[in-house]
């Protein structure tokens, strides 16, 4: 995570990619919280943001997924930056498109962060875009739906309180609700949207 270490090899960070097709921004993402140097990357290399590895990610996928909220907060805000990229035609509103993109298995970086039970960047995610609605991944798993079923209480409280109109659905046309009742989950969530 170290700008100066990183910047000696800097010269083909657009075309150097792991087997698994990350870039340096994927491997950053994942494997340290070092929001300065993701700055100095994006800043040379812009259309890193939204590159995707072999499993259809981009790096706030993995930087969700391992809870590394300083990392997700940088991309977020570079993301809303108004700035155009000559080589990939990044669009004005690139921030919502990143938030609401989906790898393989149809999981947002939401569904990551709500998976690996990572409330500060959950709350990063919906914050960002409440008015989103969290479509089913392929497992017909919303982020609503993972948070209960997980007991996640602070998450899902989170969600039904930030995202205007959450997505309740589940597997076997289950929803949240199923949910909070199968695993006996009294309190806010099961009380609060019936």
């Amino acid at each position: 995570g170290e700008w100066a270490v990183i910047r000696r090899f800097s010269g083909k960070f657009l075309t150097q990619r792991t087997p698994k097709r990350n870039t340096v921004l994927h491997v950053l993402a994942q494997s340290c919280d070092s929001a300065d140097a993701v700055r100095h990357i994006l800043a040379r290399y812009c259309c890193l943001l939204m590159a995707k590895n072999a499993r259809g990610e981009t790096a706030l996928h993995l930087a969700a997924r391992k809870g590394h909220s300083g990392v997700v907060r940088a991309l977020i805000d570079y993301s809303k930056q108004n700035k155009r990229c000559w080589f990939c035609a990044c669009f004005v509103d690139r921030c919502k498109r990143m938030l609401r993109m989906t790898n393989v298995d149809g999981n947002t970086a939401l569904h990551e962060a709500v998976k690996n039970n990572f409330y500060e960047v959950a709350k990063l995610l919906v914050q960002e875009d409440p008015e989103f609605r969290y479509r089913p991944n392929h497992a017909v798993e919303t982020p609503l739906y993972l948070a209960v079923e997980k007991g996640y209480r602070d998450i899902a409280d989170l969600i039904l309180k930030t995202c205007k109109s959450p997505s309740y659905l589940g597997p076997g046309h289950k929803t949240a609700l199923h949910a909070a009742a199968i695993w006996d989950l009294p309190g806010k969530i099961g009380r609060a949207h019936v």
